[in-house]
């Protein structure tokens, strides 16, 4: 049986990472305080933890039965239950979200590098490739009262599966739902869902990758650390392909969207990548065989200027493709994905701005996240092309 990795104190972290803007993304470089710096501390044999089951169908009923949790109802990660925060957050109505990852003892974390698609810059991100029995958490909360807990499980019989936890009323333990659900306002997806925005072509887990954990972490006494640096040092890393060593993927970063450090560019381009580019990438069919958002590629190091050479993806200047019952273009004449200087015309954010029919993303938000809306507005009007 496997046992769980033990990362000592590490991440003394709170359950929920605030910031500014509400969520959980930080603004700048200083995600959270940590009470001491991590050391390094042998594997605990005895702790089987927060591992995976070998079949999805063990998966148990109740989230206090899974192992990641030593008291549930006080939501106290077990023993190598790592928490992380990202960049760039995924909006999902201005919930909060505590971010938790946990491998099995004697594994690790593969980087395998996203290479850039077309002629753009010098931009690097790396994925976080989990391995077997790994699993990733993340519990949602509305003010202080959490609702849902979903994890993500590598099996090593059945591959990557995604479980939502309801929390009961008093907190006590969540309950694993069978499909998807709304409950006081919050959308619990199904497992098929789950897997529909966690892509294969994004390597599964969206949050887990350089450009959004390259942050870093302030201790209590007075030093600091990357955060990717830190779980190289603990042995957590493994390079993979494309990557020989962590400091060519520490240069390149997304950022908040309510980070006003940032350029409107970066601020807007790395909000399209958290929220968009898990689907909006080459490759990407939802269950229902469909090709979401026809050729658009949203990641950071992308290209977003048209390029008659390349078919995998283009968002400057690119009529929209019709895929749902509502016309792409939504009446609006000379509508594109972008149009530079003319964020009116520009689709994208008329999917961002839009709560019934034709919102994006899709799942998982009931309200516009006004800010981020005003970001993209704002970066698209000043355009004169796209770069």
């Amino acid at each position: 049986m496997h046992t769980l990795r033990a990362l000592p104190s590490l991440l003394l972290l709170p359950l929920v990472l605030t910031a500014c803007g509400g969520g959980d993304n930080p603004i700048g470089t200083t995600p959270t305080e940590l009470t001491e710096r991590m050391t390094t501390r042998p594997p605990n044999p005895s702790d089987t933890g927060c591992v995976a089951p070998t079949n999805a169908a063990d998966v148990p009923a109740l989230l206090s039965q899974t192992g990641c949790f030593t008291d549930t109802a006080a939501h106290a990660v077990a023993t190598g239950v790592i928490p992380f925060t990202v960049n760039s957050l995924l909006w999902t109505d201005g919930e909060k979200k505590g971010r938790y990852f946990a491998i099995p003892d004697g594994a690790t974390i593969t980087l395998v590098k996203d290479d850039n698609i077309g002629t753009f810059n010098s931009y690097k991100n790396a994925d976080l490739v989990f391995p077997e029995g790994s699993v990733i958490i993340k519990t949602f909360s509305k003010g202080d009262q959490r609702v849902e807990t979903r994890l993500l499980m590598n099996h090593a019989n059945d591959g990557w599966k995604g479980y939502s936890y309801e929390w009961k009323a008093d907190e006590s333990d969540a309950d694993l739902l069978p499909d998807s659900k709304t409950s006081n306002g919050h959308y619990f997806p199904s497992p098929t869902q789950c897997m529909d925005c966690h892509t294969e072509q994004a390597n599964i887990a969206l949050g887990p990758e350089t450009l959004q954990l390259n942050y870093t972490l302030n201790y209590t006494d007075n030093t600091e650390e990357n955060y990717l640096e830190a779980l190289d040092r603990l042995g957590y890393l493994t390079y993979g392909t494309g990557v020989t060593q962590l400091a060519d993927f520490l240069s390149d970063r997304l950022y908040a969207v309510n980070d006003t450090s940032a350029t409107l560019q970066q601020r807007a381009r790395s909000y399209l990548h958290s929220n968009c580019s898990g689907c909006h990438r080459p490759g990407v069919e939802t269950s229902d065989g469909l090709i979401p958002g026809g050729l658009a590629d949203f990641r950071y190091n992308r290209k977003f200027d048209y390029d008659a050479n390349l078919d995998d993806g283009n968002v400057c200047k690119v009529t929209p493709a019709a895929t749902d019952v509502t016309d792409e273009t939504f009446g609006i004449s000379g509508a594109k994905l972008i149009v530079p200087g003319n964020a009116s015309k520009s689709i994208v954010v008329t999917r961002m701005n839009r709560t019934t029919e034709g919102l994006m993303p899709p799942v998982g938000r009931a309200t516009v996240d006004s800010e981020a809306v005003s970001v993209m507005q704002s970066w698209i009007n000043s355009l004169t092309a796209c770069d």
